[in-house]
């Protein structure tokens, strides 16, 4: 009887992997421009993006080509290994998110939502290290706190702004 709650477990961890992987390839598509970055996916695969930006945004590879750490504060580190657009998607405008049985409404996080909610850099910044939204209130317990370089919180608050133009 144990080995058979072992199995199913094995099986759950095992679905979540193939999601996870199939999600990859449908929200980190390759986009290929005159002005491109190539790099190394978790997957294996080369990957070409317009900036760095969009590296960070689809991939979760930083600027020095390594993937950029990360903790959730529910400690269940729901995002595995991928970017921001695993949950609010490939244009940054989120919607709902589902996996297992559970939905999470993930909010829309171009630049220009984001300023109309009140957000500056400096306080996008502080959201995507810490947590803490533009009223110094803590965000959902499984948006990530992102490890990240100011150049690469940089990058990504420009390419949030070319998001918001798309």
């Amino acid at each position: 009887m144990k080995h058979k709650g072992l199995l199913t477990v094995a099986l759950v961890l095992l679905t979540i992997g193939v999601i996870g992987t199939i999600g990859m390839y449908i929200f980190a598509p390759s986009l290929s421009t005159t002005e491109t970055t190539s790099v190394q996916t978790p997957q294996g695969t080369s990957g070409t993006y317009t900036s760095i930006g969009q590296q960070i945004f689809l991939t979760g590879i930083g600027s020095n080509g390594a993937r950029i750490p990360r903790t959730a504060a529910s400690g269940n580190g729901r995002m595995g290994s991928a970017g921001c657009a695993y949950c609010h998607g490939a244009n940054g405008q989120g919607g709902t998110f589902r996996m297992m049985g559970s939905s999470i409404d993930v909010p829309d996080i171009t630049y220009e939502a984001l300023a109309d909610e009140g957000f500056t850099e400096e306080t996008i910044a502080q959201a995507i290290r810490d947590g803490i939204d533009e009223q110094g209130e803590q965000l959902s317990n499984v948006m990530p706190r992102w490890q990240m370089s100011e150049a690469d919180v940089t990058y990504t608050i420009i390419y949030l702004k070319e998001l918001s133009v798309q």
